[in-house]
């Protein structure tokens, strides 16, 4: 009886254990985004932090695998007391006050490192103790390494869904601590089964793990595969997710959507016990490639709008899943017996390791852009099983005729950049798909000239840190007027535009782009004429363009101030009283100040920093505003709808709202759409603004207030917000 239940304990044990895991991970990122100004390269960083806490419970379990079976199980258990010593689960910011990948790694690690080392030694360290089991599969576990992935699985999924929306951190935090305990039981149970039903294992070895001890030989070679194996789907899923929180949101919500869908592919090749065909696989793999090199060079050339990011994600999502689950695929196939069961899992942890690394601390020292992604791709290329097929003598010459169209497509620059030349660009890169050897050096060579300074951009200055790209660039007005020629020198930070300057002089020193005379903003301060003003991101410098006023710029990224300074005359020209440099929520509560008006844009792409938009944030703007001052916030975005969140904030404090949306004129062109929401207490402000075509927001009772402890990215997606009020509009119809 206690054989048969025996897989289904240790599934389960597995599967809270993985669960605890993956929603630590979520849930402390969150905890972590306000202490370093919301940038998604944060994201990266955590998840080495636990990829490195993976690789160390690896190890332990490994160490513990060679002492006898009691003496492993009383290991793995001893190191759950000195994890409860860091429960509940908190982030302590207070240990640097820098803002660094380092730092948040030093961070992280003081806060739930032991905790997660200790979960961490249980998936091998199990699989290892059942194999000592009588049972039928004891010779095989790994499918329990499937039970363990699905706990990951549900853990991610369950965070967004369930934890997210429905409970404050200090509560899932507490919940959590609750659960650590209950699998401290359930761990102690696994390892009483095992020794009820063999009690000679108290003092010896099993027979047949010594066998297969002394039959089974890795070699080096046979390590580097599963190490290469490893490291490529981890340091692509960070880079899938580094792409699409960049343009959508710096949230669990997007974080966990790569990770889920890397850990299936996981479950879905080990839980097969047989070896897993991947000739298919390889040729879909090709294909993908292609797909998007395509979206590459489109991208390059503004052909993918904002109103295609969301289809650009799923490709990329697409292409991620398919190239982890070919590569898992063959770790899966290529699996040792249970004698090596810890160390082929170590391994496979300093794999993970090693592409976290290089997405988190080596791309950004020694890339200007984001290429983590594309050199990946190129990797999995080499490592593909297609890379050993011959190529057949129909195609020997081939590679020549593809590389000369490559060369033909890449002179034609010279002449003109229109659709022949991205044409030839996208047909000689599904030609050179017939086979892999040829598609290699074509995407290579693509990916170079892409990345290189003669692909036709008038590329500037281009620059990036932990917080992210930005690019200093010329490029003709983005104005209702689509025939405009005039040119600006223009900011962007990741894809979006941070300010410009115009290079006619005559508008070159006037507010223009989201902070334009003619738009919210300028309403704002035309009708409260501010003599102060804290602006909470600098961009370019713009706002300090509103004469007559002593602007107070706070800016978390010392390369934005070091380029606004350099590359732009703006605020030489205009004037301001300061820069003040780090997390603006943090620096303004240290202002001794008061201000007539904050001004609070500091979104990087469409990426948000929640901690600047809670009902926490907000007590502190009012204490640093004067009498009849104003705060008013850029909620201009492509994918998220602020007005809710922000309207349920201004009723809970007592305070009045409004917002517009601005579409600028066809004669205006140096003006930006932009949407903006203003809280105050002056009623004269808002009575003019009513005139204005300002709107209210009516905010959603059902719905909680966003705090430091709880906020719900979901409620606020516009695509999610289109859909509800459709189907609302159905039923009342029917």
């Amino acid at each position: 009886m206690i054989q048969k239940i025996a897989p289904y304990i240790f599934a389960f044990t597995l599967f809270v254990s993985a669960m605890l895991v993956f929603s630590v991970q979520p849930m402390l990122g969150k905890m972590m985004l306000p202490h370093v100004g919301g940038a998604p390269s944060g994201w990266a960083v955590t998840m080495f932090f636990f990829q490195t806490c993976l690789l160390f419970g690896y190890g332990l379990a490994y160490l513990f695998s060679k002492l006898p079976p009691l003496y492993n199980a009383l290991a793995i258990l001893l190191v759950f007391a000195p994890a409860a010593l860091f429960l509940p689960i908190a982030y302590h910011s207070g240990i640097t006050e820098s803002i660094s990948p380092w730092a948040v790694f030093v961070q992280l690690t003081a806060s739930t490192a032991v905790p997660f080392l200790a979960l961490s030694t249980l998936s091998p360290g199990l699989q290892r103790l059942f194999s000592y089991s009588d049972h039928a599969t004891a010779d095989d576990p790994y499918y329990l390494y499937a039970a363990s992935n699905l706990g990951s699985f549900f853990g991610l999924l369950a965070y967004p869904i369930i934890f997210e929306p429905l409970l404050g951190l200090q509560t899932q935090s507490e919940l959590w601590m609750t659960s650590f305990a209950v699998l401290f039981v359930c761990v102690a149970l696994c390892a009483a089964i095992i020794f009820v039903s063999r009690p000679d294992l108290v003092t010896t070895k099993s027979k047949t793990i010594k066998k297969q001890e002394e039959k089974e030989q890795i070699t080096w070679r046979r390590r580097f595969k599963w190490l290469a194996l490893a490291a490529i789907p981890s340091s692509l899923m960070i880079g899938t997710t580094t792409e699409i929180t960049t343009d959508i949101a710096s949230a669990p919500l997007i974080w966990v959507l790569p990770l889920g869908l890397y850990l299936m592919t996981t479950i879905i090749a080990f839980a097969k016990r047989n070896e897993i065909e991947t000739d298919f696989l390889s040729t879909l793999h090709l294909i993908a490639v292609v797909a998007i090199s395509a979206v590459f060079i489109l991208e390059n050339y503004d052909y993918v709008t904002s109103h295609h990011t969301y289809l650009v994600a799923i490709l990329y999502i697409v292409i991620f899943t398919l190239i982890a689950y070919l590569l898992h695929s063959l770790l899966a196939n290529d699996r040792p017996t249970t004698s090596r069961l810890t160390e082929f899992y170590l391994i496979m942890a300093l794999g993970g390791a090693i592409g976290g690394s290089f997405n988190a601390f080596i791309a950004p020292n020694i890339f200007n852009d984001v290429y983590e992604f594309q050199i990946m791709i190129a990797l999995s290329l080499l490592i593909s099983p297609a890379f050993k097929q011959a190529i057949p003598e129909s195609f020997k010459k081939l590679p020549l005729y593809i590389l000369g169209i490559f060369f033909l497509a890449l002179t034609l620059i010279t002449f003109k950049q229109g659709t022949l030349f991205i044409s030839l660009l996208i047909f000689s890169i599904f030609i050179a798909s017939l086979h892999i050897r040829i598609l290699i050096p074509c995407f290579i060579i693509l990916m170079i000239y892409l990345a290189s300074p003669f692909n036709g951009k008038d590329l500037i200055h281009i620059d990036r840190n932990f917080f992210g790209v930005v690019k200093v660039l010329e490029t003709p007005t983005i104005s209702a007027n689509a025939e405009s020629k005039q040119k600006v020198r223009a900011m962007m930070h990741g894809t979006t535009l941070h300010g410009f300057e115009a290079l006619d002089k005559d508008y070159a020193y006037k507010p223009g782009s989201y902070y334009t005379a003619n738009g919210p903003l300028g309403e704002v301060i035309k009708i409260n004429n501010p003599k102060s003003i804290a602006a909470l991101g600098l961009g370019v410098g713009q706002i300090a363009c509103y004469k007559d006023r002593e602007t107070t710029f706070f800016e978390i990224d010392p390369h934005v101030v070091d380029i606004a300074l350099t590359q732009f005359t703006v605020l030489k020209t205009c004037g301001y009283k300061d820069i003040i440099l780090g997390d603006a929520r943090l620096e303004l509560s240290k202002d001794t100040n008061k201000y007539d008006l904050i001004v609070v844009d500091t979104f990087s792409s469409d990426s948000i920093p929640i901690h600047l938009i809670t009902k926490e944030a907000f007590n502190l703007y009012t204490k640093k505003t004067n009498q009849n001052g104003a705060i008013i916030i850029n909620i201009s975005n492509r994918h998220l709808d602020l007005t809710t969140p922000l309207a349920q904030i201004a009723q809970e404090m007592g305070l009045m709202h409004r917002s517009k949306h601005y579409n600028p004129k066809e004669e205006d062109i140096y003006d930006t759409a932009s949407q903006w929401f203003v809280i105050t207490l002056n009623e004269n402000l808002i009575k003019t603004l009513d005139q204005s075509d300002w709107k209210t927001t009516p905010p959603n009772t059902h719905q909680r207030i966003w705090t430091d402890d709880y906020s719900n990215i979901l409620s606020t997606f516009k695509i999610i917000k289109r859909f509800t009020s459709r189907q609302k509009n159905k039923e009342e119809k029917e």
